[in-house]
């Protein structure tokens, strides 16, 4: 069995698989789980910036949009750009968009190689998506330099954790409450995270005036990171 004290980056068998993506989308839609995850996250960012009014949002690894329409459903004032490098994800979001009948920009490309104007954002989002990017150093430049110069970072993601014991007990109570299929991929994802302190690293950067990490155990082994990106202004 693989250890779980080193982090184990994998390329993600849904990103560029249609039946894998599927299988994703389905466990989105209808786990219950996965849902208190997603409402859960849409209602503390609606309630965080409720007093923002014509917010520029950036959502990096959008997957089938499903946070990004329930956001702008309730925010059509905010102007709302999604990423995401699955093609098969991509499609799906816009399919939820024009359900939901709400304007959402939508690019299909890997976050680091994204090509956006600097300066423009005043929130960025990624929700379970961060420790899947192949570059997480690319993903902060991009991030920093895509931001205003006083802007927002909120990120969800899972976190590896160094107990094995734990880990054995996870894996076996997340199949019964995900199903095989999904909960191959959440394992996955699980041992291609980052650590606490390997994300404390990560974002120790001068940008970053304010970061603040909280971790929620034992329901995902997941930690929600807010960051104040502040810049210093050129002249």
């Amino acid at each position: 069995m693989e250890s779980f004290n080193q982090r184990i980056p994998k390329k993600k068998e849904f990103y560029n698989n249609k039946e894998e993506t599927e299988i994703f989308i389905e466990t989105a839609k209808n786990n219950w789980l996965l849902q208190y995850f997603e409402k859960s996250f849409i209602k503390y960012i609606l309630k965080k910036y409720e007093k923002f009014d014509n917010f520029n949002v950036l959502d990096l690894g959008c997957g089938p949009g499903y946070i990004t329409t329930a956001i702008a459903k309730v925010r059509p004032d905010w102007q709302i750009t999604a990423v995401d490098y699955s093609p098969y994800m991509i499609e799906s979001a816009k399919k939820n968009a024009e359900k939901n009948k709400v304007n959402i920009k939508f690019i299909n490309s890997k976050v680091e190689d994204i090509n956006l104007k600097p300066n423009q954002f005043d929130l960025i989002i990624s929700h379970y998506s961060f420790s899947e990017f192949e570059n997480a150093k690319k993903v902060l430049e991009n991030i920093i330099n895509f931001a205003k110069n006083e802007a927002f970072f909120e990120i969800t993601d899972v976190v590896r954790i160094k107990n094995q014991l734990y880990i054995n007990i996870l894996t076996k109570i997340s199949r019964f409450f995900y199903g095989k299929n999904f909960n191959r991929q959440y394992i996955n994802s699980l041992k291609g995270a980052y650590g606490i302190k390997e994300l404390k690293n990560l974002f120790n950067l001068p940008e970053f005036k304010e970061v603040k990490f909280k971790s929620f155990f034992p329901s995902r082994a997941a930690s929600n990171i807010y960051i104040l990106i502040r810049k210093n202004k050129t002249e």
